[in-house]
């Protein structure tokens, strides 16, 4: 098959090709059946799954295809960087952004409006609060601080949210974190290198050099 978009020196105006479709359609996604008893097993033991495996192998298109097949949302994503805490898994407080506000204005916000205003929820704290079911996704975790998978384990035992900021707790529970299950059966969490949790689910992934997908 001949591509005869960009040729050595003939000029012509550019036509943009459209997206193929089928790129990130989750219903074309087919898991090893090795893959499909892995996520099982997680969902059956309420545990994390952690993915590991080299660049391009299919590790995030999982969680898609996972959300896909029960029928929920996109997965939220947290993408973990070299600076990341385990409280930017569940919000970020846009602190200097109040404190700029409280000088220069001399309305009083409510708890309400600073959280409106200042405190954007990522995946994990996103899925305890809105109380619906989700595929959460912790991607590039071998990108994160030596520390922040361990803590991640410990957040994920507790699945608790606490935003002091605005004096805001919540906890899952099995009847008002449902967005937290697959049901009553699936009680727990799924991790991954790209870490898959369903409770909403959470799914880890990485890359790690030395490990199969």
């Amino acid at each position: 098959m001949a591509f005869e978009l960009y040729t050595k020196s003939s000029r012509k105006e550019f036509t943009p090709t459209p997206a193929n479709p089928k790129i990130n359609d989750p219903s074309l996604y087919v898991p090893s059946d090795d893959l499909v008893n892995a996520v099982n097993v997680a969902l059956a033991l309420a545990q994390p799954l952690l993915l590991t495996g080299e660049p391009g192998t299919g590790k995030t298109r999982l969680a898609d295809h996972i959300s896909w097949i029960f029928q929920l949302e996109k997965p939220l994503v947290f993408n973990a960087q070299t600076t990341s805490s385990v409280r930017d898994l569940f919000y970020r407080y846009d602190a200097l952004g109040h404190f700029q506000y409280s000088q220069t204005s001399k309305e009083v916000l409510t708890d309400d409006e600073v959280e409106a205003r200042f405190i954007k929820y990522q995946a994990l704290g996103q899925a305890i609060r809105d109380n619906r079911q989700f595929v959460v996704l912790i991607d590039e975790i071998d990108k994160a601080p030596r520390d922040l998978p361990y803590d991640i384990f410990a957040a994920l035992e507790n699945l608790a949210l606490s935003v002091p900021e605005v004096k805001r707790k919540c906890r899952e529970t099995p009847n008002n974190c449902d967005d937290l299950q697959f049901g009553k059966e699936f009680a727990g969490c799924l991790p991954a290198a790209r870490l898959l949790l369903p409770y909403s689910l959470s799914i880890g992934a990485s890359f790690a050099r030395n490990s199969p997908d």
